[in-house]
């Protein structure tokens, strides 16, 4: 039997996480302007929680505006905000000289560019809610960064959710946009238990996996979402105690 391997068919567990950034979502919709910070190691499935989170969340009338951090681009000043913008109209944008453009000027300062963004969020949420999402945030660019926590410290009945990713241990400056505040929260992304990884395993192969091949797939991978998706469990014609780890193009 041929077993499709798409990536939502393969997103298992985290049931609790997804419960909690649903939570937060209606909670915005209250003009409570929660900041989520979601931390793990690399490969613990960060990008995957939001990607499902967002393809099952209701959001018809929310403006998503999203960035993600790239080593290479750590030195680039305001890189990060202009990506978050990149998806809002040139109409929308047109009465912000710092944004218009597109990645705001390097010589203009952070308070500047903030205000403006802080304008544009006033606007756009006269659409619904706005829902900003940042990825690897350890590698944002430094004006960037203090853009974000200008422009954070400042939301109070607003309907703005933020979800902010990045790599076990970030840096405390990062931390405290989320945890040192009223409405924040940290989803630390543990590796998959032993019930997830049975999921996967049945998922990937079409079969009802034995313990012991659970086990030991567990063992070698830590529950890691990331190594479980690039090394599958591949169906054997006889019965074996042992998974057999198949290597698969990530693309």
């Amino acid at each position: 039997m041929s077993v499709s391997l798409g990536e939502d068919d393969l997103f298992v567990g985290r049931g609790a996480e997804l419960s909690r950034l649903e939570d937060c979502a209606r909670q915005v919709r209250a003009a409570r302007p929660w900041v989520v910070l979601v931390e793990g190691p690399p490969g613990a499935g960060k990008t995957a929680l939001l990607r499902h989170w967002l393809s099952r969340e209701d959001r018809e009338d929310v403006t998503l505006l999203r960035a993600y951090g790239d080593a290479a681009e750590a030195d680039s000043s305001f890189g990060l905000v202009g990506q978050l913008i990149a998806r809002v109209s040139g109409e929308q944008l047109h009465g912000f000289p710092l944004l218009r453009d597109g990645i705001p000027p390097a010589s203009a300062s952070s308070t500047q560019v903030a205000g403006q963004l802080l304008r544009l969020f006033d606007d756009l949420q006269a659409g619904g809610p706005v829902a900003v999402v940042i990825e690897d945030a350890q590698w944002a660019d430094n004006a960037s960064l203090q853009v974000v926590k200008f422009v954070l410290r400042r939301l109070e009945a607003d309907h703005v959710l933020t979800v902010i990713t990045g790599r076990t241990p970030l840096p405390d400056e990062i931390r405290k946009l989320a945890l040192d505040r009223e409405w924040g929260c940290e989803l630390a992304l543990r590796g998959l238990d032993e019930n997830a990884v049975a999921e996967f395993v049945h998922r990937a192969t079409g079969e009802q996996p034995r313990r012991p091949v659970v086990q030991r797939l567990l063992q070698y991978t830590d529950g890691n979402a990331l190594y479980l998706r690039t090394r599958h469990v591949g169906r054997s014609s006889t019965p074996s105690d042992r998974p057999s780890l198949v290597p698969v193009a990530t693309g």
